[in-house]
């Protein structure tokens, strides 16, 4: 298995740029400015995939060689929406954007099984700007209000920081250049994740973000990112603070950073070539460089009061060689001791 999130079919990157089939996405991402468009080559098929507050709102693939006469497909991300508001928007996605969606939706069962409705565009359909802005609109609009119940605040705090995060950390010169969100280890099966975390003897912790640190506009190290937003993230026995940075340290230490170290580039020229992201004028080839490592904890909202009491009032710092410690607050980024 090929574990390698820029590896992106050519045509798919090409039918974003401008004039071309799916150029409306890109126009809508760039006129909105509160989406993010990411790159998931290690999928099958490959995908690019929009976020909003790290949740999927459109996910659009390649079918090699017009499977079925078919070029691209697209789907969306129903989960947020529930009962009647749900059977609403599949309704609406089949009869007004011609989604593959069954008229007879007639039990709970039947809807909860659509959990990514989609649709094709055929080698001579190209979809109107209209078509991508209305869906990406109708998607939002369900999603602020799921995520503005009361029973979801809380719990999704920390996906709406990291997509706040991710939005802000674009510098170039000397702070971090985060490149990819929402990120998870790719096994070929779960006996291969099983055997994984065997042979590493720890279970090893994903970051959410990957970034560059920049010093002086030079690139000095691959960053893995984890963002902690609320008291539980923290003191969590599996996921807490503490065991998340010995199992990123773990991470470090395994072969996934070869891929890790192989994407980087790509993932970024990509950005650069649909000008969807600020991206740096020297983009490091980490495959013909040392690479230095470094673990870095963003602390937001109620988890920087956890950190302050837990840690830095009883002089305990878990700041180390390459583990750095920041709180973000007021939008800057502040070393923590």
């Amino acid at each position: 298995m090929i574990d390698n999130r820029a590896k992106i079919p050519d045509e798919l990157i090409d039918a974003l740029l401008p004039d071309e089939k799916l150029n409306g996405v890109l126009k809508f991402i760039k006129l909105n400015g509160k989406l993010h468009l990411c790159f998931r080559g290690n999928s099958t098929p490959p995908v690019v995939i929009v976020y909003y507050n790290n949740h999927v709102v459109l996910r659009i693939s390649y079918l090699r060689g017009g499977l079925h006469k078919r070029d691209y497909k697209i789907e969306v991300s129903a989960n947020h929406a529930k009962n009647e508001e749900k059977i609403t928007l599949l309704n609406k996605l089949r009869d007004e954007y011609k989604f593959e969606i069954p008229k007879d939706l007639n039990t709970v069962e039947d809807i909860n099984k659509i959990s990514y409705p989609y649709r094709y565009i055929n080698p001579d359909e190209k979809l109107t700007d209209t078509f991508f802005a209305s869906l990406c609109e109708l998607m939002i609009k369900i999603m602020d209000k799921y995520f503005g119940e009361d029973n979801a605040k809380s719990n999704y705090v920390e996906k709406k920081r990291q997509h706040e995060l991710f939005t802000a950390l674009t510098n170039v010169q000397n702070c971090y250049y985060v490149y990819d969100l929402e990120f998870s280890q790719k096994y070929e099966s779960q006996d291969a994740r099983d055997e994984d975390i065997k042979n590493q003897n720890v279970v090893l912790n994903h970051p959410d973000m990957l970034g560059i640190r920049y010093d002086n506009g030079v690139p000095k190290a691959l960053a893995l990112i984890e963002v902690k937003s609320t008291k539980s993230a923290c003191n969590n026995k599996k996921t807490g603070l503490d065991k998340h940075i010995n199992g990123m340290k773990a991470y470090i230490n395994s072969t996934h950073m070869e891929d890790r170290k192989n994407e980087a580039s790509n993932i970024i020229r990509h950005y650069k070539k649909l000008d969807i992201r600020k991206t740096p004028k020297y983009i490091p080839d980490f495959t013909k460089l040392v690479v230095n490592y470094e673990i870095v904890v963003i602390l937001t909202d109620e988890a920087i009061k956890y950190y302050e009491d837990k840690y830095i009032k009883k002089g305990i710092s878990l700041n180390d060689d390459i583990t750095s410690i920041y709180k973000w607050t007021n939008n800057k980024l502040i070393p923590m001791p």
